[in-house]
């Protein structure tokens, strides 16, 4: 990801990266690429223990994982998951998080305010990514 963001920033495309802080893993190696991930992105973090959810004009950081967050914004999710267990039989993430972001869009159809369907992470990232715009370079320069 982060090999990614230094080539589309070098060549001045705007990029929003959004990830998972995964501050619960077990993994050390997963923990220390968040923490390179935010150095990167001049996020003050240096400890996993003090990542927590944020959404700046750049970049989006969960504190523990995107089915963490939906499951503490969504007020039913885990209805919404057995649904689509019963009508899909057993899937894996991708599917079901399909399944239940159909289910929240067929609700906004229906008549509900997105702001109450939707969880508030997501919307205020949408909201930064509508904005973005190059802001300068994250490379740094090797000084003589």
């Amino acid at each position: 990801m982060d090999r990614l963001l230094r080539v589309f920033n070098g060549f001045k495309i705007p990029t929003y990266l959004w990830f998972d802080g995964d501050k619960n893993s077990d993994d050390e190696e997963v923990k220390k690429k968040t923490l390179e991930l935010l150095k990167l992105l001049g996020g003050p973090i240096e400890q996993i223990k003090d990542v927590a959810t944020k959404v700046s004009n750049t970049y989006a950081v969960l504190e523990y994982n995107l089915e963490q967050t939906l499951r503490e914004e969504i007020k039913d999710y885990e209805d919404l998951e057995k649904e689509a267990v019963e009508k899909l039989g057993p899937i894996g993430k991708p599917l079901k998080h399909r399944f239940i972001a159909n289910r929240l869009k067929q609700r906004i159809e229906d008549g509900a305010a997105p702001e109450k369907v939707l969880p508030g992470t997501i919307i205020k990232i949408v909201e930064k990514v509508k904005e973005l715009s190059y802001s300068g370079s994250i490379l740094q320069t090797i000084e003589d």
